[in-house]
This record gives C-alpha cells, structure tokens and sequence, in this order.
C-alpha cells in the first residue's frame, strides 16, 4: 500500500478573509455564512428525507480508480460500498421495521466462556507485485496469529475459477505457514459480483452446479487448501431474484458432495450485514445447514457518500443515542441479533472487525463531532479508505485529535479538514469481549494487509498489533 503524503500545514478556516472596514463586504461575509447554513442544512435535511420517503434508483458511489499499490482488494469493496449504500437508501425510516423491536439491542449477557475454542478468521489479501515493499507477503505472517486464513481472493469468470500460475504460488506459500502450525486452516475465498458469466451464471442449473463443484474440489486438493470461502456481493440484491434460490442449493450441494467424499474441508460464507440485503439474499435456515460459518462483514456502516455527507463510524459495537429508524440497525450488535433471529446459530457466527478505516472532509473544520457535514473523501489514505499504519502516521505528524465514543465503542480522530473513523487496540477489545460473552464463534479480521504488518506504530516492536490485541482478548492470554 502506498505511503500517505505530508499533510499540508497550513491551517483551514470556514472564512479565512480578513475583516473590512467596508459595510458592504461585512454584509457579503454575512451573507456568505447564511448561504453556508442553508446550503449545508438543506443538503443534509434532502439527504434524511430520500430515506424517509422514496424507493431510489441503484447509486453509483464515485470511486475513481484505486492506488496500483494498494494490496487490498480495492474493487470488490467498492461494489460492497454501493450495495451498503443502496440499502441505506432504499430503506424506509418506519417501514418493514415490525421485527426491530424485537431484537435485543443492548448488550449481550455476560457469561464467559471457558477454553480457548474461539475461531480468529483472518483475510490475506493477495499482494499484486512481488516488487513491493508496501505489500504483505506469505512469509511475512506469523503461523500462529490466527487459527484461519483465507486468501482473498479467487474469482469465478467464465462460470469457472482458473487462478493463474502466479495466484497458486501464493496459496502454496500460505499453506507453508502450516509447516510450523499444523493446526492452522488455510482456505481459499472466491469472491464476484453479479455480472456474466460470474456466480450467478455458475450455480443456475444443477448441470453447471455440478461440474462447478468437481472443478472446486479439485483445485482446492491440488493446492492443499482446508475450506472454501464464498464472497459473492450478493445474491439475487438488484439482480435474478432466483439467485437467492440458486446460491442456497449450490451450497447444499457442495456439502452433499464433501461428505460423499469424505473430505474434510469447512464451507464458510462472507454475509452481508445491511437488512435489507440480508432479506433478499440469504435463506438463512437452509444455509446454516451448509456452513461451517458464515462471516458478517460488520463494517462500511457508514463512509463518504452524496446523499448523506456527513460523518460517521466505520464499524459501531452499539448505535448512537437518538438513532431511529433505518439507522438503529447500522451497528454490530444490531445486525448479529438479526443473523441470530433469522435462523443463524450464534456458534457458526463470526463477527467481521475492520482493521482499516474510511476518510472524510470536513466541511468547516470547527464542527469536526459526529455527523458533521462532509464535502467528500479525506486526503489522507487511498480513496476513502485508510490502513491502519497510515492512521498510526496520521496521529503522529501534525495536531490530530482523537476522541474515544463511549456509546458506540469506537474512535475517530481529525485535524483541519481531515476526519477519520477507524479501529483501536481499545475499540477492537471491547468487540472482542462481545464476542467472547456472546459465545460466538469468532472474530472475522478484515484484513492482515491493512493491519500494521511492518510494526511502523511500534517502531517495529509489534507486527499486527490489531490482530494480536484481538486474539489476546479472546485467549485471555498473554502473546
């Protein structure tokens, strides 16, 4: 990932003209603020009520093209984005919220659980250039951090997945990291979006659902991978209403054929954690028959986007006091309770924890709380998104502040026009702890890559320090 630039010095200012004897240029800086006001109190008054009032069409998120040297997955998180930011606009504040009362939106009961029989799934995301001293390599990740890795990611072209020579080298070198653990889980996760030839194409017939899972299971015994991990960005959301359908008896298919085999290998899902999508993509009962678990990507609540540009959490443990509507169910718990009712037992749930962050701009630097009005993405990280040692960088060069939110269990820092919400050694320990007193399957990590892998917030002392302080709660052990 490429490294973040200086950050100007210079210091913002809503109205940086110096003041006039002249009458009338006071009265045009008078004018100016009021235009300001309406202009921002109109926006963000159109904002809440497109949510309130209307079915919208698909939005497109602008998201130009992502750094070449970013090793994330860029692409697949900007379709999630739009498809998070889709449900956010289609909902109605007040309507199809009959089951919101009934969820428990507290916090869960606290009964720890003896043993150490957590789950801490982690994503690797394929580094695109050997070359690249920003990029995580398999040999870089410690063997014993995680008890998963599943490298991200596969994709299905074609109605097939052909990973090219150079992308099974790097799943034979992570599976070389079971050399020194043997009880490490490595598998393989195929992501896509609804476009030709791609998921739904592929589980649309029992004749093409068959020869897909032949095909799956032979490269996943070629490679000398544990499990499959499926990643599709979603079924059946704006898209066939029978991939809903389709995707639910691939899966079952999959396991029938796994267990005529007699293979031992896991079957994992990457779900949605948005309502709306959750309603129209999953059969929920059926799928929890298939799975070994499901991950549910518990995080993008909130980031920059035009019809609602204002601040917001990445990844909130609890909602905000005075959230209604649509928006109580933007925060974790609130979307585990959901997987929860819908027919997901709560041991094959693991709960997705970010180890990046989204940027925003602040439009007025003095107004830098929750909800502040944003005029788009923030300067610092890579369009929107920011790993965790650019925000190590962030909080060390220049006057950032950073604020710790006791309600939703996160922090956000800012300097001038830059506003960032991302996770903490202290935010990432009090969701490990839900996870733990929920007797949860796990922890989802998202991702090793933007974790600090290079040990740049220590001076080196620490590699993966979000990571680390997640299995440290959970084991309740020292590292």
């Amino acid at each position: 990932m490429s490294r973040v630039r200086q950050l100007p010095s210079a210091k913002y200012e809503l109205l940086s003209e110096k003041k006039r004897s002249n009458v009338w240029s006071f009265l045009g800086i008078v004018a100016s603020v009021v235009i300001i006001i309406l202009v921002t109190s109109f926006a963000t008054y159109f904002s809440w009520k497109i949510m309130k009032t209307s079915h919208a069409r698909r939005i497109v998120i602008n998201m130009e093209e992502f750094s070449k040297n970013n090793s994330v997955q860029l692409p697949s998180w900007k379709h999630r984005l739009e498809a998070y930011g889709a449900a956010l606009k289609q909902s109605k504040t007040g309507q199809n919220h009959t089951v919101d009362a009934q969820l428990n939106i507290t916090s869960v009961q606290q009964k720890p659980v003896e043993g150490d029989g957590y789950k801490l799934v982690c994503y690797y995301s394929m580094p695109s250039s050997e070359n690249s001293s920003t990029e995580l390599m398999p040999e870089s990740i410690d063997p014993f951090l995680c008890t998963h890795i599943i490298i991200a990611a596969a994709s299905v072209e074609n109605c097939s997945v052909a990973p090219s020579p150079e992308d099974t080298d790097i799943y034979k070198r992570v599976v070389a990291l079971k050399t020194n653990n043997q009880e490490l889980k490595v598998m393989l996760s195929i992501g896509g979006i609804a476009t030709a030839g791609g998921f739904g194409d592929t589980v649309a017939s029992p004749e093409q659902r068959k020869k897909f899972i032949h095909d799956l299971l032979a490269l996943l015994t070629k490679c000398s991978l544990d499990g499959v991990d499926f990643d599709w960005e979603f079924p059946a959301w704006e898209s066939d209403p029978s991939e809903r359908q389709h995707f639910t008896e691939f899966l079952s298919e999959l396991r029938q054929e796994i267990v005529k085999k007699k293979l031992e290998l896991l079957v994992s899902v990457a779900v949605a954690a948005p309502k709306p999508i959750v309603d129209v993509a999953y059969d929920v009962p059926q799928m929890a028959q298939s799975v070994d678990f499901i991950s549910i990507m518990t995080y993008d609540y909130h980031f920059y986007i035009w019809y609602l540009p204002v601040t917001g959490y990445n990844a909130p443990l609890y909602p905000q006091m005075g959230d209604e509507g649509y928006f109580l169910t933007l925060n974790i718990n609130w979307s585990v309770n959901y997987w929860m009712l819908k027919g997901m037992p709560k041991e094959k749930i693991m709960i997705g924890l970010p180890t990046y962050g989204h940027t925003f701009s602040l439009l007025n630097p003095n107004n830098h709380n929750l909800r502040a009005p944003a005029t788009g993405i923030g300067s610092v990280g890579s369009n929107g998104y920011i790993s965790y040692d650019q925000v190590c960088w962030f909080l060390k060069n220049g006057d950032a502040s950073v604020v710790f939110d006791g309600n939703s269990r996160v922090p956000y820092a800012f300097n001038t026009k830059d506003w960032i919400s991302y996770e903490n050694e202290q935010s990432l320990a009090y969701k490990a702890e839900y996870i733990v007193n929920g007797e949860f399957a796990g922890a989802m990590v998202f991702s090793l890559s933007t974790d600090d892998f290079q040990g740049h917030c220590s001076g080196g002392n620490v590699k993966f320090p979000l990571t680390r302080h997640i299995k440290l709660v959970l084991t309740d052990d020292e590292l």
